[in-house]
């Protein structure tokens, strides 16, 4: 038997990626080019959502099951999170101030780039620590570059520097506000600071930077999208 690692599905009605504790996911389906669900046994497969939306998922599976002798038909899970614990990492991930509306982005690709917020949604990529905790690296669309932490001081400013797994300083926890409608974005390497906007200021290409946290202060906030439908 597999377990479930990360499951995503839409509400038909909204078409947000927000199911994480409504019905359950069953590998009881196949698309209708395949003669079997036996496709259905591998790791990274699409499952169906139970319930009358009938949306179908990317599940990845806790371990290959890729044989009959390994795997059950139909297997099916119960969504038990109330908000997403580690983001899907084939999705995009776009990051809104709450504060100026402006999207987080590279002002460049180059390594040492700063990061900036601008009026253009930019999808990250986040890829957690894989260490057990619920850190992740927040990397640029192509999976090369990581945001940084360039020193654990109010105004210190975040850049980007290659992607190197194990570095400290390149993980970030998404921690969800009071009323669940936003996240702080905590570094790992300096636990009582968060992302900010330099100034605060609303224009086009103000730095990101980290901050002492306060719970109350708006720029403090960020919005995550995970499909641009949603930003509507």
């Amino acid at each position: 038997m597999c377990s479930v690692k990360c499951a995503s599905a839409r509400v038909g009605s909204t078409k947000k990626w927000e199911i994480w504790n409504i019905g359950t996911v069953s590998n009881d389906f196949y698309e209708t080019n395949n003669s079997s669900p036996i496709t259905n046994y591998l790791k990274y497969c699409n499952w169906g959502m139970g319930g009358s939306s009938g949306e179908v998922i990317w599940v990845a599976a806790g371990e290959d099951v890729t044989t009959p002798t390994n795997a059950k038909l139909p297997e099916t899970f119960t969504l038990s999170n109330s908000v997403p614990t580690v983001f899907p990492e084939w999705l995009p991930v776009y990051i809104q101030s709450c504060y100026s509306n402006c999207w987080i982005n590279p002002s460049s690709s180059s390594s040492g780039a700063e990061v900036v917020q601008k009026n253009k949604a930019y999808g990250w990529n986040l890829v957690n620590v894989g260490d057990g905790s619920l850190y992740s690296y927040i990397l640029t669309s192509d999976g090369r570059k990581a945001i940084t932490l360039d020193k654990d001081a109010n105004g210190s400013d975040l850049l980007l520097s290659e992607y190197k797994p194990g570095t400290v300083r390149q993980m970030w926890r998404l921690q969800k506000g009071d009323d669940g409608d936003y996240y702080f974005i905590v570094p790992r390497y300096a636990q009582s600071y968060n992302i900010d906007i330099e100034g605060p200021s609303k224009k086009d290409n103000a730095a990101i930077q980290v901050w002492q946290h306060n719970p109350s202060t708006m720029q403090f906030r960020w919005k995550i999208y995970m499909d641009k439908g949603e930003m509507a």
